[in-house]
């Protein structure tokens, strides 16, 4: 039986230094945000467990500044590093941000390269297949 998504949002991976002002702390702390949708977020960071409920990120996207509240829903501990699942809580900070618009772009970037490897997946043998998932007579 296969198990239901349980994000309203499909996220996309992407690689992007952010700034977390966790809630209760008068400074931001940095952090990488690794996956984005249009509901939350996965932001890795480099300090110890926060203690806080709700958080606001803060990041650059095409050169326009991004703040978005929000929920921390859960946090995984790695060594001395966290990860924090976030659920955006605005609506309308979504809309007026470029967010949607990022998202847009990362969703087509994504789409894309998993074309691209699933064909160079289908032509080179390097990239996991055994010489007996080809037939004999395919040229790549």
């Amino acid at each position: 039986m296969a198990s239901a998504d349980r994000r309203a949002k499909p996220r996309y991976p992407i690689w992007l230094p952010i700034n977390v002002h966790l809630q209760g702390e008068p400074k931001p702390r940095p952090a990488m945000l690794c996956d984005v949708s249009e509901g939350g977020a996965l932001v890795w960071g480099y300090w110890a467990d926060p203690k806080s409920p709700s958080c606001r990120l803060e990041l650059v996207v095409s050169g326009n500044s991004i703040h978005l509240d929000c929920d921390v829903v859960s946090v995984e501990r790695l060594w001395d590093t966290v990860v924090l699942h976030l659920r955006f809580t605005s609506p309308e900070q979504i809309e007026r941000s470029d967010l949607t618009t990022a998202i847009q772009e990362l969703r087509d970037n994504f789409r894309h390269y998993q074309r691209y490897l699933a064909f160079r997946a289908d032509d080179d043998p390097g990239l996991g297949r055994t010489s007996t998932q080809y037939p004999r007579d395919r040229t790549a």
